[in-house]
């Protein structure tokens, strides 16, 4: 009993040693295949390792039952594995196996809910270009990545924050600055402010269609109006591939399309 023991914990100490193993498989690696079809499981497998610590063979011990996930699975261990290698009885590096598995689990979390949302910002600009008050309201459920003006404008060339004055005659100038994301023919909730008439400086308008796995696509400015310094580029990686996928009411994955406007307009009278 206590060889036994003795020599299961010398195989134990002689096999190969994983070396970074956080980085072999990261959520960037999700087979597209299966986030299409919103599918998951778990992949066991066994890997032999050279001398060299580097992977010469994987087989799937346990299937995920997911096929894209299971070729993932090996594929990706063979280009990226790295071991410290086994050692034989006399030390020298060897040969040997490492077993292990992958849970793979679909990367909805921090995802963009398909539902409409707004967020309007107003400001107070004095002549001087000094923002003396900002206050950001919203409606729906406003993505991380929308920002808020209020927290970053005080980071903004004085220039910029002039011109976001377009001109007013007061010394102080309220400056509305709303952004909006819809769906298909969602209707848009309240900001929670009723604004008065405005005085439009700046407008920009993108569209783009939403895959079955939702990673946005074939995105194109639909509209521009007023000062274009202050037009983002709505097409460069906004929300590109974080909106949770679509399913229609028998559970199959759906597009989707969606529309964003971010505006700029100064308050009547100022």
């Amino acid at each position: 009993m206590i060889v036994h023991l003795l020599l299961a914990a010398a195989a134990q100490a002689a096999a190969p040693q994983p070396l970074d193993q956080g980085q072999w498989i990261t959520a960037d690696d999700y087979p597209p295949a299966a986030r299409r079809h919103d599918q998951a499981g778990t992949v066991g497998y066994v890997v032999k390792v050279d001398s060299s610590g580097s992977v010469t063979e994987c087989t799937i011990s346990r299937s995920s039952g997911v096929a894209a996930l299971d070729l993932g699975t090996c594929a990706l261990l063979t280009e990226r594995a790295r071991f410290a290698p086994a050692s034989d009885a006399s030390g020298r590096a060897a040969a040997g196996e490492f077993s292990s598995q992958i849970k793979w689990a679909l990367p909805a979390a921090g995802r963009v809910p398909l539902t409409p949302w707004s967020q309007a910002s107003r400001l107070v600009i004095a002549r001087d270009g000094e923002v003396r008050s900002c206050h950001t309201t919203s409606g729906g459920e406003v993505p991380a990545e929308a920002g808020d003006l209020c927290r970053v404008i005080g980071g903004f060339p004085r220039e910029v924050r002039l011109s976001m004055r377009h001109g007013a005659e007061t010394d102080l100038a309220v400056v509305v600055a709303e952004t909006s994301m819809t769906f298909d023919s969602a209707e848009l909730p309240a900001a929670r402010q009723e604004p008065p008439r405005r005085r439009l400086i700046s407008l920009i308008s993108s569209r783009f269609d939403i895959d079955e796995a939702g990673e946005a696509e074939n995105c194109r400015i639909v509209a521009r109006e007023g000062l274009s310094f202050l037009q983002p580029d709505l097409c460069a990686k906004m929300f590109d591939g974080s909106f949770i996928p679509d399913r229609d009411a028998n559970g199959a994955p759906r597009r989707r399309k969606a529309t964003v406007v971010i505006s700029i307009a100064l308050e009547a009278g100022a």
